[in-house]
């Protein structure tokens, strides 16, 4: 098949979004939307391989399936490998055991389904997941899986004509699908398959619908395309809802570009030429170079965009484009790298790799987790459970039942990650409402009328939930100060208390402490950097706190409790103790914080 210039070029530039948006988000803040430039690329490809051999009755599953295999496999296990090396001297077991897993899931295509298992507001920090950027790959592969089985199927029972308008309207429907599903499940519609093949198929529509076009209307057309990426990586931010509607700002900037194929020195220079060339293996390498920068708190973001480019340059020299040879040989690596993962996982992340005195035992690790790992965001019905207490609350509320199950406490409880659940408040994003955060109001009440609980305990992410809340059915929640988030926060507690009963006593737990530094992490990596890590933090000042304090103090059936006040001696707070690590992450109690404050928490409710 003819190579077509304008699409290297287009894919130069789709990759250099995403790079400098990685490297620094401030440059480019929506530089993300490459990988949808990316994706409307391959979809005109696949599309032309498959309606071109389908028409000629030289179709071959099995080949195309090869073939997407030798280009992307290989270069993509060779990343794998050096991070797997690279983890065995670097990486705690924590970390590298999640490496473990994250290679697992990258070679076999499903990383997209695993990070969005991992998503969502309790999620950790982006830059600890070092091989976040090949959700896209899987997203890739799953289309390339399922897109010909399709079309051959139809091939069946239709001319391929129909089958060329049927891709048309199969694209409509997915963008709608991809709107829907970005409004009600941000998610998902961002890592899955469904929501985004539209923008693969829109690519397919370019090759199956070619415009007949002018020169001079092949030139503004792709100056159009250029202005509908560009914009989009100026203007629109990780802010905004993703993919959405507003993914069809460079989806048709890329497909304008693709129809005016017009090959003119914005594309086809010898820069992008070069670049686009070496997009995919570049785009490979350069988030874990983001990783690692941030891993070792280097601030070298120059040195780390050339190491991009020339590791970028390697790959594609010595892995990609060799992709034929020594096949075998490549399929096995694929094999030993999954393999090795599985004993990675086996073997806890072979914590025994460092030196004993830096070491953590299994057991101990384990407390570093999150402390309300393995809770669900609500309770099953069971016979062990109290249910004269329920707790109601976001992920700061499942952060306490670990340290209460240890004591044999067993509460039923209500948590919805991110979400202040109140009568008319409700979670906004991008100037939306969250319509699932909005269903938990009524979905709390229906729990404590099946409970008859006698007390309630509210435990939320007080002060970030009302700056990020709105008016169900209505607009964002926009405080200018503390005193008008506090006035509509309690005016809202007042109202839920009134909804639930005013016979029940309500206990209002405050705000974590927190620090900036993520102590956890900073314990685990002394087996690495022996480094020291604080012991304890200056108290902060939390007006919201205060307010919510205020509010309990004048009403007979409210209490506040700051488990700040157990950590806190004065104006010094724990964030570690005998080595352990209050807080999982900056906010979040782990799992040895929760078995400290259990007790506390214990008495002060008096459970």
């Amino acid at each position: 098949m003819q190579f077509r210039t304008d699409i290297n070029g287009l894919r130069a530039i789709a990759v250099i979004a995403v790079v400098l948006f990685h490297f620094n988000a401030a440059w480019l803040p929506g530089g993300f939307a490459g990988v949808d430039v990316f994706f409307v690329i391959s979809g005109f490809l696949m599309t032309r391989i498959i309606f071109k051999g389908l028409t000629e009755e030289s179709f071959s599953l099995l080949a195309f399936y090869i073939a997407r295999a030798k280009r992307i496999i290989p270069a993509l296990t060779g990343l794998c490998l050096v991070l797997l090396i690279f983890g065995w001297f670097y990486l705690t077991a924590n970390d590298y055991l999640v490496l473990g897993k994250h290679v697992a899931s990258s070679i076999g295509f499903l990383s997209n389904i695993v990070y969005w298992g991992e998503s969502g507001y309790f999620d950790s920090a982006s830059h600890d997941k070092w091989l976040l950027h090949t959700w896209s790959l899987s997203a890739e592969w799953q289309f390339y899986v399922i897109y010909p089985i399709v079309l051959i199927m139809l091939k069946r029972i239709m001319s391929v004509n129909a089958m060329r308008y049927t891709v048309l309207i199969g694209t409509g429907l997915g963008f709608a699908l991809c709107v829907i599903t970005t409004y009600k499940w941000a998610d998902a519609s961002y890592f899955l398959l469904p929501s985004r093949a539209w923008e693969m198929m829109l690519g397919g529509v370019a090759y199956l619908f070619p415009w007949s076009l002018q020169r001079k209307s092949k030139v503004w057309l792709e100056y159009l395309g250029l202005i509908l990426i560009v914009a989009s990586c100026i203007f629109i931010s990780k802010d905004y809802l993703w993919p959405g509607s507003l993914a069809a700002i460079p989806v048709l900037g890329a497909f304008f570009i693709l129809q005016a194929n017009n090959n003119s020195i914005l594309i086809n220079n010898k820069a992008f030429q070069v670049i686009g060339l070496w997009s995919y293996s570049i785009y490979l390498w350069h988030w874990p170079i983001v990783v690692a920068l941030a891993y070792f708190q280097v601030d070298a973001i120059a040195l780390g965009l050339l190491a991009s480019v020339l590791l970028g340059a390697m790959s594609y020299y010595f892995i990609e484009k060799k992709s034929r040879d020594y096949l075998k040989i490549k399929v096995a690596l694929s094999v030993t790298a999954v393999l090795f993962c599985m004993i990675i996982y086996y073997n806890k992340g072979f914590n025994n790799r460092f030196d004993p005195m830096f070491s953590l035992a299994e057991q101990d690790v384990s407390l570093f987790d999150y402390g309300g790992d393995g809770f669900n965001s609500k309770s099953e019905d069971s016979n062990d459970l109290n249910k004269s207490v329920l707790i109601i609350g976001d992920s700061y509320s499942r952060q306490y039942l670990y340290g209460l199950s240890e004591q044999n406490i067993k509460l039923p409880y209500h948590s919805y990650a991110g979400c202040l659940i109140f009568p008319d408040l409700t979670r906004f994003r991008s100037g939306l409402e969250a319509k699932d955060c909005s269903a938990q109001y009524y979905n709390v009440i229906k729990t404590i009328a099946d409970n008859k609980p006698k007390k309630i305990i509210f435990a939320f992410s007080w002060k970030k939930g009302i700056y990020r809340s709105g008016y169900k059915n209505g607009k964002a929640f926009l405080p200018e100060n503390n005193q008008e988030a506090l006035n509509e926060l309690t005016n809202q507690l007042d109202k839920m208390i009134a909804s639930a009963g005013v016979d029940i006593s309500y206990y209002l737990i405050s705000d974590t402490q927190g620090d900036l530094q993520d102590t956890s992490a900073c314990i685990q990596r002394r087996q690495i950097f022996h480094n020291e890590c604080d012991e304890s933090v200056g108290r902060k000042q939390n007006k919201i706190s205060d307010g919510l304090m205020i509010f309990a103090s004048k009403r007979d059936n409210v209490t506040f409790i700051d488990p700040n006040d157990y950590f806190c001696k004065g104006d010094n707070c724990l964030l570690r103790k005998d080595n352990y690590p209050i807080y999982y992450d900056k906010t979040h109690y782990s799992k040895y914080g929760s078995l400290l404050v259990a007790d506390y928490l214990i008495e002060k409710v008096g459970l």
